[in-house]
């Protein structure tokens, strides 16, 4: 069981209480508008898969050439649904999830507008596109607005929402065609669309945008997830009606296909990863401690492809890059239960640091924004308070009273050093929120 609490320094941790399980109703009612827009992302590809004998009548398409209004969708929006957490971390959910909103809306009318099935697959494209934003981002705003107790029950009701519109569409879908006109299988998402649109520009808060995020964008990766993704849905489409591999068109795209999908590679096949990697503030490099003789030692490998580089020779583990870039902290060798915390620079200068010795209860180290301190464990083995510690004078601030019973396995820290994230061992780990 996971509980998330928000106490003050230096009190000790208590279960979480019943304000901390209340739901903003502003956000509850901001996350019904964007499940119905995930609702009508879902929907608008069965109600259009039913009526595809009435939409190439209406614009004379071949019976080759029809179902493309539901490939040209499926591919595009299966490039966007993994894309869209980029997205959202650096754009932010609400800027993301307007966006998508009015896309969809827009391109819905276009594809209403249709007179050739050409403009019909270029409209298509668009909508399954720019609306596939919408999907991922309901289930990541379920984390942000619900508190743990309530996401064991949020998650299945979006799951059943999921399920629910490609179950009735292909009845609205026919009815539509029917009483009215294949038209409108597309006008219908203008009114809703608009009111998602608006609520999700006017309620969605949850968090900011990051453009710096933008310079460390992996557009070889996109290109790769775009080439796997698409030419797997097209093979997967169109190889049972054209005899797979046979197909000149169906082969390409799986020849596509395989080598997008091989586009990650090892960053070094020579090195011994222990422990976590340390992305660098610049998103150029990662520092990783590295078995050699049997003594981790500190390496920086660059994401372009060049050689690792050795920067420490002796004992290091769990590096830790400084907000800014200039330094790296790393824990020595384990001295009985304790162990010292030395700091190098990228390129294996030694940045002075006070003396410090210790706790090996959390290795993990946080170097707060300006690199002038860090917090750490101070105590015995998984016990003990955290500590702001001083780089430049060596003092400490106690920032929390845990208590003897409070045994702490992890902890992390929010960029901004506002918060500390505590992982409490007992029989079910808690995770407890520290606001310094």
């Amino acid at each position: 069981m996971a509980e998330a609490a928000t106490i003050p320094a230096g009190a000790v941790p208590q279960p979480a209480s019943a304000d901390a399980n209340a739901i903003d109703p502003r956000r509850l009612v901001t996350f019904l508008f964007m499940v119905f827009g995930m609702f009508m992302a879902i929907l608008d590809i069965q109600i259009v898969s039913a009526s595809l004998a009435e939409i190439q009548a209406g614009l004379s398409a071949s019976s080759d050439e029809i179902p493309w209004v539901q490939t040209a969708y499926l591919i595009a929006e299966v490039v966007m649904i993994p894309l869209s957490g980029f997205l959202s971390r650096m754009l932010s959910t609400r800027v993301l999830f307007t966006v998508a909103a009015v896309g969809f809306t827009a391109a819905s009318a276009l594809a209403a507008t249709a007179t050739n099935i050409d403009q019909m697959i270029v409209y298509r494209a668009v909508q399954g596109f720019i609306g596939g934003g919408m999907i991922p981002s309901v289930f990541a705003a379920a984390f942000t607005i619900f508190p743990p107790s309530r996401r064991a029950v949020v998650s299945p009701m979006i799951g059943l929402v999921a399920t629910l519109a490609p179950t009735i569409g292909p009845t609205v879908g026919g009815y539509i065609s029917h009483a009215m006109s294949w038209h409108w299988l597309f006008l219908v998402n203008v009114v809703p669309g608009i009111l998602v649109t608006t609520a999700a520009w006017t309620l969605i808060d949850f968090d900011k945008p990051n453009l710096k995020l933008f310079s460390k964008f992996d557009w070889w990766g996109l290109a790769g997830m775009a080439a796997l993704l698409g030419c797997m849905e097209y093979v997967l489409e169109e190889g049972p009606n054209n005899d797979w591999l046979q197909d000149q068109g169906v082969l390409i795209c799986a020849i596509v296909m395989t080598v997008g999908g091989v586009d990650a590679h090892p960053m070094s096949e020579a090195l011994d990863v222990r422990g976590s990697p340390a992305w660098s503030p610049d998103g150029h490099s990662i520092a990783i401690s590295a078995l050699e003789r049997g003594v981790p030692r500190l390496y920086v490998v660059p994401l372009d492809g060049g050689a690792p580089r050795r920067i420490v020779d002796s004992h290091a583990q769990e590096p830790s890059w400084s907000p800014d870039g200039r330094f790296l902290v790393y824990s020595e060798a384990e001295v009985g239960p304790r162990f010292a915390v030395k700091a190098v620079t990228a390129d294996g200068r030694p940045w002075t640091l006070p003396s410090l010795m210790l706790s090996r209860g959390a290795r993990r180290l946080r170097v707060l924004e300006g690199g002038t301190a860090l917090v750490a464990l101070r105590g015995e083995i998984g016990r003990g308070d955290l500590v702001r510690i001083d780089l430049e004078l060596g003092t400490e601030r106690r920032l929390t009273s845990l208590g003897d019973d409070f045994v702490v396995r992890d902890f992390d820290i929010s960029p901004d050093g506002s918060e500390l994230v505590v992982e409490r061992y007992r029989d079910d780990t808690d995770l407890v929120l520290i606001d310094r």
